[in-house]
């Protein structure tokens, strides 16, 4: 008993070690060269938000305002500080991350023996999500991912026969949708995910899904009231321009290669565990559906920019 014990802390020592640097190496790199210039153009308009300027007024943004509510924490914060905006941005969408990651690794102890040591599963996790972001830490699509984690779990879960209890599946619903909503084309990703869901007999009025459509519907109400210029003038705008920056398809399959040959590979080793019904046959049909829908979305945006690519890859890598 003492020896596993050992090897347990010793296992836990290292997973710890390696999150540990893996984080300083990304801070330090997010934080002493320009930040990438989405992150950077929401936390100016997040500022000058909260100095009375107008949203989609006074300020020309294309995006829903999730983004710029939430940018507005680390730029007030930095202000209060007297910090540059970046020197609290960059924490602050790392703890977002290590609480997301912390919390799934809680969620899929329910699993079974594999997944029952907690911190080794959370470093494991927070490690990738940092390490295959590198510098593109906060961007939507990698706060988007993290957010999905938890609500990846228990659906896992469930289809495990496993109860998350109530609250965990709501509070895990309502991430859900706060990060799909920071990116609503990857609703396909959390749709494609619930159609396996229901396929196996789930009921779709689960909590987590009660959670996730009261947080849509009031989102999408809240804009449509307190932001009808958004309709007005961003989305035209946004139709508009957002096509000038399209590659080719050809191109962007050949950029996105190594993603969906990983994809490939991880769709080759789910539907093999699924014939031989082995513990994990649930978590991976879970992940590989997800990945292969966030990878179809990233196709259709047609652009070649690697953080588009985030929730796919991430999810190929924790597969």
């Amino acid at each position: 008993m003492n020896d596993i014990l050992a090897r347990q802390q010793s296992r836990q020592r290292l997973a710890l070690g390696v999150l540990g640097a893996t984080l300083a190496l990304v801070l330090t790199i997010t934080m002493r060269t320009p930040l990438k210039d989405d992150v950077a153009w929401l936390l100016y308009v997040a500022r000058k938000w909260m100095a009375g300027q107008q949203l989609y007024v006074d300020l020309i943004e294309v995006n829903p305002p999730l983004i710029i509510w939430l940018s507005a924490v680390p730029a007030v914060l930095a202000q209060w500080l007297g910090a540059v905006p970046r020197q609290v941005a960059m924490p602050f969408f790392a703890t977002l991350i290590l609480a997301s990651a912390w919390w799934t690794a809680s969620l899929l102890r329910g699993l079974g023996r594999a997944y029952a040591d907690r911190i080794t599963v959370f470093a494991m996790i927070a490690t990738l999500l940092f390490l295959v972001a590198g510098n593109e830490l906060g961007q939507r699509e990698h706060l988007l991912i993290a957010a999905a984690l938890p609500y990846l779990a228990v659906v896992t879960l469930s289809l495990h026969g496993q109860n998350p209890g109530r609250m965990a599946a709501l509070a895990a619903g309502v991430l859900a949708a706060l990060g799909c909503m920071l990116k609503p084309r990857y609703g396909l990703a959390f749709a494609a995910v619930e159609i396996l869901a229901m396929a196996r007999g789930l009921r779709p009025w689960r909590m987590v899904n009660l959670g996730a459509a009261v947080v849509a519907i009031s989102y999408v109400g809240s804009v449509l009231v307190f932001y009808p210029a958004y309709l007005e003038r961003a989305v035209p705008l946004a139709l508009a321009l957002y096509g000038a920056t399209d590659t080719t398809l050809a191109h962007l399959l050949s950029e996105s290669a190594v993603m969906l040959m990983g994809l490939a590979v991880l769709a080759v080793i789910t539907v093999a565990i699924m014939r031989a019904r082995l513990t994990e046959r649930w978590a991976l049909a879970v992940l590989t559906l997800f990945g292969i829908a966030a990878a179809i979305v990233c196709l259709m945006d047609g652009k070649d920019w690697f953080y588009h690519r985030l929730p796919a890859t991430i999810v190929v890598v924790l597969g």
